[in-house]
């Protein structure tokens, strides 16, 4: 019936915007005769948010930060599990990370897969914060953290762009045939494991706090030099 009702919505459209390409192609698979309708304008963000705000250098511990809502079957549980692998095998020091949460979040249920997996001491909630201090605390942190679960492969999430525009790695858990994952790929702002992949993760992980640890400059997304 869903399918039916969208199917007459775009029929009765003059253009129908996306976006994601992912989810323009979707769409394209299932209504090819409708495929000069469907545009991409992708997810953006203001530059005014950034204004006046310097990136922050040199944390005295490895600042991993995550801002916004978890909600549906996204969870931190794949970061969690590689972290917990890397203190175990001695590759990390926990006492050196900070695993920040800003946000609308259930902070319990947080702190108690975070102490499942013997990391709670590294683990920051906040509470909400006004966009502006949201995105002063993504700029100051050592990388960012993005966590999409499956089924979300025709998603952005708004954030990203944010993400990207801070200049900061992204460490990303996501599907790694979707849209999100393609998007950092292409403009090479971070490194991407699927959502269930703890060994991509903890090596993901590793790399980032090495180069924190030595004090090494070493991102260069596409567009910046």
């Amino acid at each position: 019936m869903e399918k039916r009702l969208e199917r007459k919505v775009f029929e009765l459209s003059d253009a129908i915007i996306m976006n994601t390409p992912v989810m323009r192609n979707n769409s394209v698979r299932d209504n090819p005769d409708l495929e000069h309708k469907f545009h991409v304008i992708p997810n953006g963000f203001d530059r005014e948010d950034f204004e006046g705000i310097e990136p922050g250098t040199g944390n005295d511990r490895f600042t991993l930060t995550y801002t916004g809502l978890i909600y549906g079957n996204t969870s931190p549980k794949t970061v969690f599990a590689a972290v917990e692998k890397l203190v175990r095998e001695k590759l990390v020091d926990l006492s050196e990370i900070r695993l920040r949460f800003i946000g609308r979040l259930k902070t319990d249920e947080l702190y108690r897969l975070a102490k499942a997996h013997n990391i709670h001491e590294a683990v920051e909630i906040l509470p909400y914060k006004p966009h502006k201090e949201s995105v002063a605390s993504l700029m100051q942190s050592d990388a960012v953290l993005l966590l999409l679960g499956k089924g979300t492969e025709a998603i952005y999430t708004g954030k990203l762009m944010e993400y990207i525009n801070t200049g900061k790695p992204i460490l990303a858990t996501v599907p790694v045939n979707g849209a999100a994952a393609q998007l950092i790929n292409e403009t090479r702002t971070g490194f991407v494991a699927d959502c269930d992949d703890i060994e991509t993760t903890a090596g993901n992980f590793k790399m980032l706090y090495d180069y924190w640890k030595n004090g090494v400059e070493f991102f260069n997304p596409t567009g910046r030099r």
